[in-house]
C-alpha cells in the first residue's frame, strides 16, 4: 500500500505487470458496454496506469485553475478596496485611516535609527 501513496502509476504498472489483472467487467467499462462504477474505478486505479495518470493529470489542471481562480479573486477583491495588489509585503495599519502601507518601512526606519543611535553612542 506504501507504494501507491507514493507514485499510484508505478504500483498500477507493477501489479499489471506481475499478473494481477483487471476484471471482465472493468474490461467491459474500458470498450464502452456497461456504466462505470465504484468497483470498476477502484479497479483501474489499480491496474491501469494510464488510467491513474490521466485522473492525476486532471487533479493537476483543476488544481492549477482553483488556485489561479483564487488569485484572480483575491486581487479583484483588493482592488475594489482601493489595495494595490501587486505591491508587496503590505500590511493592515489602522491607524493610517484603514489604508495599507508597507509593513517594511516601518521596521527599515526602527533598524536606522536604532543605527543611528548605536553611533553615537
Amino acid at each position: 500500500m506504501a507504494v501507491t501513496q507514493v507514485n499510484p502509476v508505478m504500483a498500477a504498472k507493477w501489479r499489471s505487470e506481475s499478473g494481477d489483472e483487471i476484471s471482465l467487467r472493468t474490461v467491459a467499462y474500458e470498450h464502452g458496454l456497461v456504466e462505470g462504477s465504484k468497483e470498476i474505478f477502484d479497479d483501474l486505479r489499480a491496474h491501469s496506469p494510464a488510467f491513474v495518470a490521466q485522473e492525476q493529470q486532471k487533479r493537476e489542471e483543476w488544481e492549477t485553475k482553483v488556485l489561479a481562480d483564487m488569485e484572480a479573486k483575491a486581487k479583484e477583491l483588493a482592488v475594489s478596496r482601493g489595495v494595490d495588489p501587486d505591491a508587496a509585503n503590505q500590511k493592515f495599519n489602522p491607524a493610517m485611516g484603514g489604508k495599507f502601507q508597507s509593513y517594511f518601512e516601518g521596521l527599515n526606519k526602527e533598524a536606522a535609527l536604532e543605527a543611528k543611535l548605536k553611533e553615537q553612542g
